[in-house]
């Protein structure tokens, strides 16, 4: 079989026209099958690469099993020299190309480069080989270079092959991380000028995901693609109607749309900030109001505490103008939304690097100064432009002034404004969440308004809710407790008392005892873990007030029975002696029949049952109480009646 096979091969070799006119399907399965018998594993290799076809399938299938089975150093060897044979037809490279990707063999390119024949390769080789070495990782600076070259050499394709190239890597990379730092380059500078490539092309640049791509290199090169469209989209400037038509769609008000919300996805903070800038004027050429918002996130990231800031905002502000003027210039709206979503972005990018370690201090800072200048031109513009500030500008403001690093002066010049004063809970409510320090200044600020002093009063149940979350978040009960001392007759107080953390009630009932004392008394029942302390402030305050007072819980009364016995008050009383019948202190409990009062000896009377009769002393006098001589008389009159009953 071995001795066939060789003959075979040499005389396919000599005569390889005779080869496929006189050699049928059975008489190459026979072949095949001997080639796979065979002992020579090089013989072997060759034979089947020699034999595999797309017409032959059945080589080409046993090539492509046999070569997972070898060693990886012995297949790499097996696989460079297949490939570069010039006797490997075009379906076998196009297999063993795939299989090297298969097989995640490190450093593919000298294989690539056999196969590649300085760029006169099949196309669909070409396809694959790109589609490769863009998607492998941990390429080397050689190889780059090396790999760069396969990648330039598709433009001097036909103009057929060019396009069906772009096309199959632009389709095989969609969804894979970009591993080669140059691609964005070669996609926007080359690929994107072959014809009908312009608009995949930029749909493959939106789409690109991570990988080594630099962000930098993403945002100039993005650049660079739409200044390029905007002036190709001009027929008149250079007569090709069919080309304006092809490059109009990039810079369509929808493709920009799609543009400002792919990139403002990214990791802007990454991006040099000459890359950034570049970018956002080319957007700001296009500006439209529904690209606007997008657009000014990404213009916001180039506010980075540095000295060219101001003229960032000036910038801002003329393209602004420009875009206003286009929409007409007597719609005083339009003019307050394009400047409030220019605010908002400033004020958004102030809050981020705040909660971030992006930058340093100093720079987040600057940063904060920067937004509160940009909110202060925004508003500016809206009043000259014949509006007010808004509603929607003041609560961009005071979200600004709600993080970290506002001053006290800035919150002063926020309360003296006629729009705070209008909308003072709204934005007493965003300085209460924000991360600030600034919950108490506030409150006191809105403390001191209308809606808090002049009837029907409706704030003040406002001020109790956010009072009592402000001093569950920083504990600060002295302030929460002067908060309320201007606004001491109303029953809000009560109400904040009861929104509070059960931990932060303890040390405000004294102080709502003397305003409050009914719903103090019932507040003390909240307490955690209540003591005797707690109990002997309850019966001071009840006794001191002359309000009810609450049902103790039962372990709490259990510890508490000194303090109760020793009471004036009846229910302390009553509590203890529930408590005392509870645990069978039946000695305790008969001290109560000597009590004054006549209801505290009812219900002792009552506890003990039978044994009362037996307890009943001789002497039942209390202070102020009759003299004991008139009480046994008294018995003895009825010991006589009974006689006389029995008599009778």
């Amino acid at each position: 079989d071995q001795q066939l096979a060789l003959r075979f091969s040499q005389f396919a070799a000599d005569n390889p026209p005779v080869l496929c006119d006189q050699v049928q399907a059975r008489e190459v399965d026979t072949l095949v099958l001997a080639i796979g018998r065979s002992d020579d594993m090089n013989f072997k290799l060759e034979a089947l690469s020699q034999c595999a076809s797309q017409r032959n399938k059945m080589a080409l299938s046993a090539l492509v099993r046999t070569v997972p089975c070898l060693s990886r150093s012995y297949a790499r060897q097996v696989l460079g020299k297949l490939v570069g044979q010039k006797s490997t037809s075009v379906a076998t490279r196009i297999a063993l190309l795939r299989l090297i990707i298969e097989l995640r063999l490190d450093h593919p390119l000298k294989i690539f480069q056999k196969a590649w024949k300085k760029g006169t390769c099949h196309r669909d080789v070409h396809v694959i080989m790109l589609q490769k070495l863009a998607t492998a990782p941990g390429t080397a600076a050689d190889d780059l270079t090396a790999a760069r070259a396969i990648f330039d050499s598709v433009m001097f394709r036909a103009e057929n092959d060019r396009k069906y190239i772009a096309e199959g890597v632009l389709q095989a990379i969609k969804s894979i991380p970009w591993q080669a730092p140059f691609l964005t380059a070669v996609l926007a500078r080359h690929w994107a000028f072959v014809p009908k490539m312009a608009m995949p092309v930029f749909e493959a640049l939106l789409a690109a995901r991570g990988g080594s791509t630099p962000v930098s290199d993403l945002f100039t090169h993005l650049a660079e693609l739409l200044a390029d469209a905007r002036q190709l989209q001009q027929a008149r400037l250079h007569g090709d109607a069919a080309l304006a038509r092809e490059w109009s769609g990039v810079v369509a008000p929808t493709a920009a749309a799609r543009v400002t919300r792919r990139m403002s996805q990214l990791k802007l903070h990454l991006c040099d900030a000459a890359a950034l800038r570049r970018f956002v004027q080319e957007l700001f050429y296009a500006l439209d109001a529904d690209t606007l918002p997008e657009t000014m996130v990404l213009w916001a990231q180039l506010l980075r505490g540095a000295e060219e800031d101001d003229e960032l905002a000036d910038w801002a502000v003329a393209h602004l103008h420009s875009l206003c003027a286009r929409r007409g210039r007597g719609q005083n709206q339009i003019w307050a939304d394009q400047f409030a979503i220019w605010a908002e972005a400033a004020v958004a990018r102030a809050l981020a690097v705040g909660d971030s370690d992006e930058l340093g201090d100093s720079a987040v800072l600057a940063v904060h100064r920067q937004a509160l200048r940009v909110v202060h031109k925004a508003r500016a513009q809206q009043i000259d432009s014949g509006g007010a500030g808004g509603k929607r500008m003041l609560l961009c403001w005071t979200k600004l002034l709600s993080g970290r690093h506002t001053e006290a002066g800035e919150l002063q010049e926020l309360f003296g404004t006629k729009e705070a004063a209008a909308h003072a809970l709204e934005v007493t409510k965003l300085l209460c969440e924000g991360v600030g320090t600034h919950s108490w200044s506030a409150l006191e600020w809105f403390a001191k308004g209308k809606a808090c002093l002049v009837p029907p009063r409706t704030g003040l149940q406002q001020l109790a809710e956010l009072a009592a979350k402000a001093v569950k978040a920083e504990g600060d009960v002295p302030r929460l407790i002067s908060l309320f001392e201007m606004h001491h007759d109303s029953p809000e107080c009560v109400r904040m008392c009861e929104l509070l953390d059960t931990l932060l009630l303890r040390p405000v009932l004294g102080w709502l005892g003397n305003l409050f004392p009914n719903e103090a008394a019932s507040l003390y029942l909240r307490l955690p873990q209540m003591g005797t302390a707690d109990v002997v402030a309850l019966l001071e305050l009840c006794e001191r007030a002359a309000v009810p007072m609450p049902v103790l819980p039962s372990p709490v009364a259990r510890a508490a029975i000194p303090q109760l016995l020793a009471s004036p008050l009846h229910p302390a009383k009553l509590q203890a002696a529930r408590m005392l019948a509870a645990d069978s202190q039946l000695d305790k409990l008969r001290l109560l029949l000597q009590d004054a009062s006549p209801v505290v000896r009812a219900v002792a009377t009552s506890l003990l049952g039978d044994q009362a009769k037996e307890s009943v002393p001789s002497t039942a006098t209390a202070p102020g109480a009759a003299p004991a001589e008139g009480l046994r008389g008294k018995d003895s009159n009825a010991e006589e009646d009974s006689d006389d009953i029995d008599d009778f």
